[in-house]
């Protein structure tokens, strides 16, 4: 059974649905590959590194610095990121309702699952039947983890679904990326060519069955890792050598090679003093 990952409330007016928040994905695992040196074979390590003492950091000791000058900076922890993520952290206060339509697909980002309590059961029904109804989408702002979203709030089948929205500011626009409007409105497309395409199309059409469609690139990659495998193309990277000894191990190991290479003169007595 998968645990929520955040729970609160829809709000709109004065209406208060207690809810849950899961995820609506189910991420396949990603193949996953080490870091080698084609040389040796042996693991690629990344640390943590102060550039100024050369010594390596835990995340205990590491805390976030933003630039706001040249080399100039402000630190926050993570005291700084709950603190400013008190306020509305646990509501989904829906702003406004608008078709559902008029909602660009670019705009759409991360599916989720809102899942009400017992004590919510008949607010929720009655939004998500009055959203079916109208065809609209509740429009919202709130927090997940430290960072503030836009979301919409949907009916899909039985559920109530919040789908994490990008900022109007975080989509790119089609001039942005050169997109040759101009010579497209140019382009002339005859009677005769439109017809026969929509035939095509037509010809292609078939309800939508998301369940046959799958990652083939990820199956073909594990096939073709196994083959190897099977096939002994497998190898253990070498153990790392021991760590070498401290700079002041190493200075008493060069004064012992010194001094076993020179002669000791006798130390001189009392009477040689006198």
């Amino acid at each position: 059974m998968s645990r929520p990952i955040w729970k609160g409330s829809i709000a709109f007016g004065l209406v208060n649905i207690p809810v849950s928040l899961y995820s609506g994905e189910e991420r396949k695992e990603e193949i996953h590959f080490n870091l080698l040196d084609k040389r040796d074979q042996a693991h690629i390590k990344y640390k943590r590194i102060n550039e100024v003492t050369g010594k390596e950091v835990t995340w205990s000791n590491i805390v976030k610095g933003y630039e706001i000058e040249k080399d100039e900076f402000v630190l926050l922890d993570d005291k700084d990121f709950e603190a400013l993520a008190v306020e509305n952290n646990k509501a989904i206060e829906i702003s406004e309702f608008v078709p559902e339509e008029a909602i660009a697909p670019l705009y759409f980002d991360k599916p989720y699952y809102l899942v009400p309590d017992k004590a919510g059961l008949k607010g929720y029904a009655l939004l998500r039947d009055t959203l079916k109804k109208l065809k609209h989408v509740g429009i919202a702002k709130m927090v997940i983890r430290s960072g503030q979203s836009l979301a919409c709030v949907r009916p899909y089948e039985d559920t109530l679904q919040l789908i994490v929205m990008r900022f109007h500011d975080e989509v790119r626009e089609p001039e942005k990326i050169d997109f040759p409007s101009a010579e497209l409105k140019k382009t002339k497309i005859s009677n005769k060519e439109l017809d026969i395409a929509i035939q095509l199309v037509e010809a292609m059409a078939s309800p939508w069955k998301p369940e046959q469609y799958h990652d083939d690139y990820h199956d073909a990659v594990m096939t073709y890792v196994k083959k190897k495998h099977q096939e002994g193309e497998n190898f253990k990277p070498p153990e790392p050598e021991e760590e070498k000894p401290s700079q002041a191990a190493d200075l008493m190991e060069l004064l012992q090679k010194s001094l076993s290479g020179r002669k000791i003169a006798p130390k001189a007595t009392s009477k040689a003093r006198r």
